[in-house]
Order: C-alpha cells, then structure tokens, then sequence
C-alpha cells in the first residue's frame, strides 16, 4: 500500500469516527434543516435539495425538499466526491462528465442531469455530508451561487452541531 493510500484510508478513518462520536449518524431528521433545504430548492430552481450525512457504507438523507431521494448505499452517492474534496462541487451536466456520465442516479431514476453539493464541515479535516442541489436538467452555476450554497451548508452544521456543544469549523 502506498503512503498516498494510507494517508487516504486514515482520513477516512478519522473522519467516519468523528461522525460517530458526534452522534450525528443518529440524529434525526431536523425541521429547520428541512426547511432550508426547502428554501433552497426555490431559491435555485431546482428539483430537489438534500442534506445528506456519509456514514462507513451509506448515503443517508437527513433533510430533503423536492423529488423524493432515499439512503443509498455510498457506491451511489454523488456525495462522496464533495466530500473527499471539501469545497463546492458543481456538475452542469452529468451526462457530459468523464466521470460521472455512468453514473446509477445518472443513467437511472431519478435521472440528475444536474449536480452541485457544498461539504458539511463539522471539524477540520472532517466533512461528514453535503448540501445538495440536484436536478433533472442541466444548468449553470455562477459563482456567487456556490458561495451561496457553501453558506446554507454552514447554516445547516450549525444547526446539526447546536446540541453537540461543539462549534464548527469555519473553512474561510
């Protein structure tokens, strides 16, 4: 195994503790975080806004607005990119993307075309989920739409951290 991969395995490591000794794995679903994901999805124009929570295995959908998405195993989830980068990921149009064209969400329902998610930075070196725009047509995404997004993602770990006692890390 090289460095670079055991470097790799062990962030992965520290960051799925992290989650799990913040219990935020078994938080339930919040309210106000629903209603931010509802806010967004208008504000953007797009079918579906999630906040989503990457434990070990899976993709788990804490907060949503829009077409319905369900936990999925992680394989699935276009989430597991914002996180391993831990900024703003925009994908203006999947099928057009080397890398995601063959996508399962792609290439079967619910069909996203459409793809920007915002990491959920709980500590540093530890972003435990996104924020997530989704849609089934393909648009673009300006730049102060990402700085929005990476916001609604801020104001969302704030609210899922409020009762840990913990503050989270402010990446800018």
């Amino acid at each position: 195994m090289d460095v670079e991969h055991q470097h790799s395995v062990y962030a992965e490591q520290h960051r799925v503790l992290g989650l799990i000794e913040a219990g935020l794995d078994q938080q339930a679903t919040s309210r106000a975080v629903s209603e931010m994901c509802e806010m967004a999805r208008r504000e953007f124009g797009v079918s579906t806004a999630a906040v989503t929570i990457l434990n070990r295995d899976s993709q788990v959908i804490k907060a949503r607005a829009g077409e319905d998405l369900v936990d999925s195993p992680r394989s699935h989830s276009l989430c597991h990119y914002t996180i391993a980068i831990q900024k703003v990921l925009v994908i203006p149009d999947t099928l057009k993307d080397p890398l995601y064209h063959s996508h399962p969400l792609v290439i079967s329902p619910p069909f996203v075309r459409f793809y920007a998610g915002a990491p959920l930075l709980f500590r540093k070196g530890v972003a435990f989920g996104s924020f997530c725009l989704v849609d089934t047509a393909p648009r673009r995404f300006s730049i102060g739409e990402e700085a929005e997004l990476f916001a609604l993602a801020e104001m969302a770990v704030s609210h899922l951290v409020s009762h840990l006692g913990r503050r989270p890390v402010k990446s800018r």
